[in-house]
């Protein structure tokens, strides 16, 4: 998780299905992360990309799963 929160700086907004949030690059944040990709792996996503990176003022990340197939 270390080397997915250094990408983030120091203060963040970020927002989801819940809303939007501002927050720190702290504990509580690392936990976040690690709880949000448990979560992911839970529902059977295999993997996350980024398919879009813009940094001007603000960096803007999209994002997708990959979800297994079920097959």
């Amino acid at each position: 998780m270390a080397a997915i929160s250094d990408l983030y700086d120091d203060a963040l907004i970020g927002s989801s299905p819940a809303g939007v949030m501002a927050g720190k690059k702290d504990e509580d944040f690392q936990k976040a992360l690690a709880t949000g990709f448990a979560h992911n792996r839970k529902i059977g996503t295999q993997r996350m990309e980024v398919v879009d990176l813009r940094h001007e003022k603000i960096v803007s990340v999209r994002a997708r799963g990959v979800i297994s197939g079920g097959d």
